[in-house]
């Protein structure tokens, strides 16, 4: 089984009772031992059914959650604008130094990355960003998007050490459970590739 979270344990373990009853399948154990799944023919569209069903099913507790609920919505609406501004900046910032932004779809190999958490971009947070440009050689550019928000980070490129700059998420239940959602659907992407 892929490596999960205490969340997303939590999450499965709520779930796979109706997961079992409606599907005549222990997801845990699919997760834990894909292979042995392997001589049913209808596997696959079961899978999928399970998939969605997880889904749904999380969103129904998210959407339980009330005051937690919103104040996440205004966390992350913070966080798009405070992304927005200073993602204009630092990509203006980039243009005029000849600094190449690049946004990859994998970004392997930056384990010598120190993390810097912002939540406003003020104009300390704007020098900062200019003095890691000035020591870049190159700039990826990455984002988290959950409905119509989408909270950015930048990695600065070094010769020495690589800096990023990730706008801060405050933490939040319902943040927890979109994170366990995510390791959930993963968890299964993987094991369906045992089938």
């Amino acid at each position: 089984m892929a490596e999960t979270t205490s969340n997303a344990e939590f999450i499965l373990k709520r779930i796979a009772p109706n997961i079992k009853s409606k599907f005549g399948i222990d997801i845990e154990e699919f997760l834990r031992n894909p292979q042995g799944f392997s001589n049913d023919q209808d596997i696959a569209n079961k899978i999928e059914q399970i998939e969605a069903e997880l889904s749904e099913d999380i969103d129904e507790i998210i959407k339980s959650m009330g005051d937690a609920q919103k104040r996440f919505n205004d966390d992350m609406a913070k966080a798009d604008a405070v992304s927005k501004k200073l993602g204009q900046a630092i990509s203006i910032q980039a243009r005029q130094l000849g600094i190449p932004m690049i946004t990859p779809k994998d970004t392997d190999g930056f384990d010598n990355t120190e993390m810097i958490y912002v939540d406003n971009a003020d104009d300390n947070t704007l020098a900062l960003a200019q003095k890691l440009l000035g020591m870049s050689n190159f700039v990826i550019g990455g984002a988290l998007t959950y409905n119509e928000y989408k909270v950015s980070d930048w990695t600065f490129a070094t010769n020495s050490k690589n800096y990023a700059i990730r706008i801060n998420i405050p933490s939040n239940p319902v943040l927890d459970m979109e994170y366990a959602k995510t390791e959930i659907t993963d968890a299964i992407d993987a094991a369906k590739g045992y089938l």
